[in-house]
């Protein structure tokens, strides 16, 4: 392709378009002028509409230009559905999605909730008769990144994320932000302490990374750059705003393919139901990102203090719902405490459980495969 050169706006367009046109780039940041360029063919024609993709998010979204000019929209890893979609050509049951996120998260109780889900159980059954729900596995450790979906080889996926990585830390954290080499080689060290932590304080992840960093301050610029690279997703401690502030923040991983890679790589010494609990955080955290964060429409922070539960969920319209996660049989025990704590209307236990509501207690517990489908 011929490199255009950026002119003055002023200066007269050579090849005037005079239809309606889209123009489609990808990987855009590899031209260090892709800003400037397209801000000129914007500047001179309104009958241009373009599409630009690439793998940078600090490029793309911290240009002047493009920010003020440009919708931009994130490629998040992919959910269950968009998994099975794009590797065994399954689509989901229209509108099922959004019947069930407003199901479990606006109703006006655990038993409501429970019975609209019952509901929309033939459209989910349907659904799941056209997938091998042991795929349920492979998807939360190795299939939720697009460019890996049809790898089958864990240590194929694992080598390419790691890649990933090593891209990140030589393109977006050399570039785009100004920390020396003894910093970017604590970025590895530091993601592997993460795969392995729930929340641990910024002092302690200093005294960690002793050999490469001195300052706490630089592991917070440090972990503020990882989030802006959407490889780390910030949680923070619910509470007031001088709270959320002054307290450790959990850092969950944008997927829990990331998570297991580092699992794997450093050889983790937790136990198998330890591990596979915090990849299912990472998928629940990236659903709340994706669908409330992201979206302003709710506050999403984890819960401090021994047998509460995991996380809270603050919606706009001022539900509080304190969420509990984890494999196998839970019996609500923490979602009760938080409760209690917060004065909440319901709560909800994500789990290996059957659909069920505690009527008493206020509590939903939502099966893993319901949750897989939202």
């Amino acid at each position: 392709m011929k490199r255009v050169k950026p002119t003055s706006s002023s200066a007269p367009f050579q090849s005037p378009i005079s239809r309606k046109t889209f123009l489609f780039l990808d990987e855009v940041q590899e031209d260090e002028q892709w800003a400037d360029v397209l801000f000129s063919l914007h500047e001179r024609s309104r009958r241009l509409f373009i599409f630009c993709s690439g793998s940078s998010a600090i490029y793309l979204k911290n240009n002047a230009n493009v920010v003020r000019r440009a919708n931009i929209e994130p490629l998040y890893p992919l959910n269950y559905t968009e998994y099975q979609m794009l590797r065994f050509n399954v689509t989901p049951e229209p509108g099922l999605k959004q019947s069930l996120k407003k199901a479990v998260f606006e109703s006006e109780s655990a038993d409501q909730a429970r019975r609209r889900i019952a509901a929309l159980m033939p459209s989910v059954r349907k659904y799941l008769s056209k997938v091998d729900t042991a795929t349920f596995t492979h998807f939360m450790y190795t299939g939720s990144l697009p460019f890996l979906v049809n790898e089958t080889n864990p240590a194929r996926v694992y080598e390419g994320i790691m890649s990933l990585i090593d891209r990140i830390i030589s393109e977006d954290l050399t570039k785009g932000f100004d920390f020396d080499s003894a910093t970017l080689d604590a970025v590895k060290p530091l993601l592997f302490t993460l795969s392995e932590a729930d929340v641990i304080s910024r002092k302690s992840l200093r005294k960690k990374l002793s050999e490469f960093i001195k300052d706490e301050r630089l592991v917070g610029k440090l972990l503020d750059a990882l989030v802006k690279t959407e490889l780390l997703i910030e949680v923070p401690a619910r509470g007031s705003m001088a709270k959320a502030v002054s307290r450790p923040k959990k850092y969950l991983f944008m997927s829990p393919a990331i998570r297991a890679a580092h699992q794997q790589i450093a050889g983790s010494i937790a136990t198998d139901e330890t591990r596979k609990g915090r990849l299912l955080e990472d998928l629940v955290g990236l659903y709340m990102h994706r669908e409330f964060v992201t979206k302003h429409s709710a506050h999403f922070t984890y819960n401090e203090g021994e047998g509460r539960a995991d996380f809270t969920l603050l919606t706009a319209d001022g539900r509080c719902i304190p969420i509990e996660v984890g494999l196998g049989e839970k019996t609500g025990r923490q979602v009760l405490i938080s409760m209690k704590d917060l004065n909440c209307t319901y709560s909800i236990v994500i789990s290996g459980t059957k659909l069920n509501a505690d009527t008493k207690s206020n509590i939903l517990f939502l099966p893993l495969s319901i949750f897989y489908l939202m």
